[in-house]
């Protein structure tokens, strides 16, 4: 068995992510992130944060301290330099260049009392799943999909057929991360939603944005809801991203 037949497994796990059914799910294949490049990266809700995102024309914020800082900041409140410095731990003049910088990006913009907002299309929405596919090495997936915890919600890790002690011990290890979890096409475990630190929720979410620069989603996502009967569309693993 080849990774690549168990990809039609991965976008049926991405149609059953929780939330999927009332909020629809963007899935893209082979995304870069922070760290690593899943299989499949699913996005379940927040289609209208990523539209207003990638129609707001800033590039990219793929540096985890400019997510810091706009995570730090808010659309419609005014924060002072010298309390963003000390909410952040950081030196003041570096937190000044970083600022100048997003500044010039129109990531950050200045009040007339000398204070910043961030922009209101920063804002990470939706929930990210990491999908991985192995057809054996257990150990490693494991450790791969751990690593994708850095910047999504959870993971789904998705196997061909392994050995009963092989299956017991992944189920363990993937059920003790409230992860996800199929073995042969059949559900181990299901996933469940955790809290991310804002700054790496933001850093994954730009990394999705980053991912959809040349592929603008907006009419199809306006046009696509989730069918009373669960329909999907498959989305090969070398295409575009598509809507579930």
């Amino acid at each position: 068995m080849q990774e690549a037949e168990l990809y039609p497994v991965a976008i049926e796990a991405a149609r059953r992510l929780p939330g999927s059914s009332a909020g629809g799910v963007l899935v893209v294949p082979e995304m870069s992130g922070p760290l690593g490049v899943p299989d499949f990266l699913a996005i379940v809700g927040g289609r209208r944060a990523l539209e207003r995102r990638l129609d707001s024309g800033i590039p990219p914020l793929l540096n985890e301290m400019d997510c810091s800082i706009i995570a730090a900041l808010y659309p419609s409140r005014p924060k002072s330099l010298e309390r963003l410095t000390l909410e952040l731990g950081l030196p003041e003049e570096y937190t000044r260049t970083r600022i100048l910088g997003l500044k010039k990006r129109g990531a950050v913009l200045p009040t007339p009392s000398g204070k910043f907002v961030r922009h209101e299309a920063l804002s990470s929405s939706g929930t990210l799943y990491a999908i991985e596919t192995k057809v054996r090495d257990w150990q490693q997936g494991l450790r791969q999909a751990r690593g994708y915890r850095t910047w999504v919600t959870n993971y789904v890790l998705i196997f061909g057929p392994l050995g009963p002690q092989s299956t017991e011990s992944i189920k363990a290890e993937v059920t003790a991360d409230g992860a996800g979890l199929i073995v042969d096409g059949k559900w181990q475990h299901r996933p469940s939603s955790r809290k991310l630190r804002p700054q790496k929720a933001l850093l994954g979410f730009e990394h999705l944005v980053a991912s959809l620069e040349n592929y603008q989603p907006s009419p199809r996502i306006n046009n696509s809801t989730p069918s009373s009967n669960g329909a999907t569309q498959e989305v090969p693993p070398a295409a575009q991203p598509d809507i579930l």
